[in-house]
């Protein structure tokens, strides 16, 4: 099908599909925050943070939100919040 065989609507279509295919490209592009992750966006809408061996972090609804929870936890990761220091019992001894 030619151009000129193209109905009106069906340039719209093409004119509006263009312009989302390079606003999902927008994202593609790599680019690292501190060196330590990248911001991926889903086919959902959502976005994903990814290390650089490939580990997922976290999903968040928009892109900032992303970057900044990311980093708190990476930080959180870095300074230890995942080694338990104390390991608690929910067991209650004696008669309630």
């Amino acid at each position: 099908m030619t151009k000129k065989e193209l109905t009106t609507g069906q340039l719209i279509d093409t004119e509006k599909f263009q312009e989302e295919y390079a606003k999902s490209l927008e994202f593609e592009k790599e680019t690292w925050y501190d060196d330590v992750f990248k911001v991926k966006k889903t086919r959902f809408g959502l976005f994903v943070s990814e290390t650089k061996e490939g580990r997922e972090v976290i999903t968040a609804p928009n892109h900032e939100a992303c970057v900044m929870m990311t980093r708190f936890h990476i930080k959180g990761e870095q300074e230890g919040f995942t080694d338990r220091a104390t390991q608690y019992d929910g067991t209650v001894g004696g008669k309630l």
